[in-house]
């Protein structure tokens, strides 16, 4: 081919006054570089487990890759070596790189049109499956536990969240509340009581007002509302109480928040769900022991946190036993304890003293 040639005349020229050994030892590092780079063609897919970024360098090596075997390329690799080769001494070869080294183990008749067509599309094939694998696996890794390699996502000591709460949003003390402020939080020590069933607060004073209510307090005319439809969702709910708080916690489990999981604890053991179970929200939400309603739901949470949406799977299964108006209300109820998890994560609301801390990860 006019290129084959190009690029040996090329060579020629620069090699022609170079050691044998010199040029040996540089047509076996073509050889090694050129070995990699088809491995890397054909597996550099995984490599984004590692380096996310990795597509970005693979997939133009994958386009060249395919596009020599469909097209009948020669990779510009192959004369290159062959010219070294002979400027070594050394016998060249005909044919191309799979051809020599590789096709005697696989093909014995040779590197015909027809094989590199299989080849091309085999490799497309490969990496088809290849980074649907990855993709799959790193979307129910997002949903089942933070990335190690984010600080911000991992589980926080309680003396991190006590140096949070303090370099960032200190929650209003009650003598700093404004008249519409006090009547505001004043009207929310009911509600959690009801909520909390028989753990409530007695004291029923302003000492009992929830951390983060009043951190949102530094907003005046942001708390209105939020109390508005912070109340009417969680006590005015289509879903059942139980099943409101199976997924508020799920939320908050997955957003990695302490605060609201340690109040949420709270809310669910006066809605029915034991300790064993308010556990497996975190680190079994595909135990045995749950029905099949109860893993829907915890389904339903992780595939809303991890993609903001439903597959048509888990919508159908929910379509099959949900109202509209619970339809509509779940995805509400995550993304409401998705938001809050995010104040208090982001404000560094504190764990008021006494409630459950998050559970410890499993081990690996």
């Amino acid at each position: 081919m006019p290129e084959d040639r190009r690029i040996e005349s090329a060579c020629s020229l620069a090699g022609a006054g170079a050691p044998a050994l010199l040029a040996g030892l540089l047509a076996d590092l073509v050889l090694v570089l050129h070995a990699g780079f088809i491995l890397f063609v054909m597996f550099g897919a995984l490599l984004q487990l590692r380096w996310p970024r990795a597509p970005l360098v693979h997939l133009p090596m994958l386009a060249w890759g395919v596009a020599i075997e469909l097209i009948g390329w020669t990779c510009p690799l192959t004369p290159l070596e062959k010219t070294l080769r002979h400027a070594a001494g050394e016998g060249g070869y005909t044919g191309g790189f799979i051809e020599h080294y590789l096709l005697p183990l696989i093909y014995p008749p040779g590197l015909t049109s027809g094989v590199q067509l299989v080849l091309g599309l085999g490799l497309l094939a490969l990496n088809a499956v290849l980074y649907s694998v990855v993709w799959i696996y790193r979307r129910r890794a997002l949903a089942v536990s933070p990335r190690r390699d984010d600080p911000a996502a991992r589980r926080r000591r309680p003396e991190e969240d006590a140096l949070r709460a303090h370099d960032r949003i200190r929650p209003l003390r009650p003598e700093e509340w404004s008249p519409a402020v006090r009547d505001l939080l004043g009207g929310t020590h009911e509600r959690v009581a009801r909520l909390e069933g028989d753990q409530a607060h007695e004291d029923g004073d302003a000492s009992g007002t929830l951390n983060i209510l009043r951190t949102i307090a530094h907003h005046e005319a942001l708390l209105g509302p939020f109390l508005g439809f912070a109340g009417a969702l969680a006590l005015e709910g289509a879903l059942s109480r139980r099943d409101s708080e199976l997924l508020a916690l799920r939320a908050a489990w997955n957003c990695r928040s302490p605060f609201e999981w340690g109040h949420h604890v709270i809310f669910a053991r006066a809605a029915g769900l034991d300790d064993a179970q308010i556990e497996r929200i975190a680190l079994a939400p595909d135990h045995a022991d749950w029905s099949d309603s109860d893993r829907l739901l915890l389904r339903a949470a992780d595939e809303l946190h991890a993609g903001q949406d439903l597959s048509e799977a888990t919508w159908a299964a929910l379509r099959a036993e949900r109202s509209d108006a619970e339809l509509v209300e779940l995805p509400f109820v995550v993304g409401q304890y998705t938001m809050l998890s995010m104040v208090a994560n982001a404000t560094g609301v504190p764990l008021e003293a006494g409630l459950e801390p998050m559970p410890q990860p499993q081990p690996d």
